[in-house]
């Protein structure tokens, strides 16, 4: 379900900032090596697509409006400021419609460690043995009661 993804991601994926950068690392905890690599290659991909079109619609409805203003301008300087705006709206236009990452860059492509981050086999030792030495504490205390 679509909530049930929502909270798996918001418990297993991490975007982290980089020190004295303004890069983001996204770290994601998956027992399945191959798929981690596939879901954060499509979380970098769909971020990416989600701000290429916010910035697409914003691109055309500007040029909409400076189309629409230099048809009725009448002064040729505005004219021509106007015209060198559409410009540059355009090349961002362009820029856009490149089939290449728009507002992501990738610096280091998506790996995945040799040694999986969970489960941690020291950790359930440590835990087994805390909770055997708890145990066995309470059965002797148990019976020592029971015994008096």
């Amino acid at each position: 379900t679509p909530a049930g993804l929502h909270k798996h991601l918001r418990q297993n994926v991490r975007v982290l900032p980089i020190e004295n950068t303004e890069f983001r690392r996204i770290n994601y905890m998956h027992p399945d090596p191959e798929f981690a690599r596939e879901l954060l290659s499509m979380i970098v991909g769909e971020a990416d697509n989600i701000i290429r079109d916010t910035d697409r619609e914003l691109v055309n409805e500007r040029i909409h409006d400076l189309n629409n203003r230099l048809k009725s301008e009448t002064s040729s300087q505005r004219r021509q400021s106007l015209a060198y705006l559409l410009t540059l709206l355009e090349q961002k236009e362009m820029a856009i419609s490149l089939d290449k990452h728009y507002a992501v860059q990738v610096i280091e492509p998506v790996f995945v460690n040799d040694r999986p981050a969970w489960p941690r086999k020291s950790l359930f030792f440590a835990s087994a043995l805390l909770i055997g030495l708890v145990t066995g504490y309470a059965l002797y205390g148990m019976i020592s009661l029971a015994r008096s």
